[in-house]
């Protein structure tokens, strides 16, 4: 199991190359006569230069937080899809829609679990699980 663990980001890496290979060599198969125009390139420079302390500070974040903050995002997904579901429920059932309405709550049901799910997973292992409840800093 550990040496699995080891050995994921090498073939990620090692898939994430040969995707961009082969996205490289579509590109360069099938690209359209260049244009004459300037601007979607400069745009594409204009963004990346904006992205790039973004990207040099979260480079300096270290696992824990970066975990942590993943948590967050999964279970605030998972809170809000779980929310909708509810309402969209709620909206079926009043126009009479109770085969929709069913899955509806049964996909709000899911969602909740997922936030149940992952936020006990994350303690269990040590990690502090994000406080989502309040939208308090």
């Amino acid at each position: 199991m550990t040496t699995l663990v080891h050995l994921t980001p090498y073939v990620a890496f090692a898939l994430g190359v040969a995707m961009m290979m082969r996205a490289l060599h579509l590109n360069s198969q099938y690209r359209p006569a260049a244009s004459a125009n300037p601007w979607p390139r400069a745009a594409i420079w204009f963004a990346a230069v904006l992205s790039w302390p973004t990207l040099a500070h979260a480079q300096a974040v270290d696992l824990r937080t970066a975990t942590e903050a993943g948590n967050a995002i999964i279970m605030y997904l998972s809170g809000t899809f779980a929310a909708v579901g509810i309402v969209a429920a709620g909206v079926a059932m009043m126009m009479g829609r109770q085969s929709i309405a069913k899955w509806a709550f049964a996909g709000a049901m899911v969602s909740g679990l997922a936030f149940a799910i992952v936020r006990t997973m994350w303690s269990n292992m040590g990690i502090e699980a994000s406080n989502v409840g309040t939208f308090s800093p």
